[in-house]
């Protein structure tokens, strides 16, 4: 598979849209790993590929499994809203007068 020229930094990952085999579009992630047993160092240029169509497909998913999971989650949070009907009903009961433990009897 032909790779664009590029230069690794140590730590670095870079990532290229290629043609792969049969001619499908292909997502390459690739890094340099340095080797080095008892001679020099020697830096090794890895990538690996993943067919795009796969990596489509798999963003589709997620992204309807997050939309699933936000619609799920309003529907638990809706009945917290405090609309101008609680509102009005919190406010009222703050405003009645209570005989709590620290208040004074009149």
């Amino acid at each position: 598979m032909k790779l664009p020229v590029d230069r690794l930094g140590p730590g670095e990952t870079h990532q290229h849209e290629a043609s792969g085999p049969g001619g499908q579009r292909v997502l390459v992630a690739e890094c340099a790993v340095t080797l080095s047993a008892d001679s020099e160092p020697v830096i090794v240029r890895v990538a690996v590929a993943e067919d795009l169509a796969r990596v489509s497909a798999a963003t589709t998913a997620f992204a309807r499994d997050f939309v699933i999971a936000l619609v799920l989650l309003c529907c638990v949070l809706a009945p917290c809203d405090l609309g101008p009907d609680r509102r009005r009903l919190a406010s009222a009961d703050r405003a009645a007068p209570r005989r709590g433990r620290y208040q004074s009897r009149a």
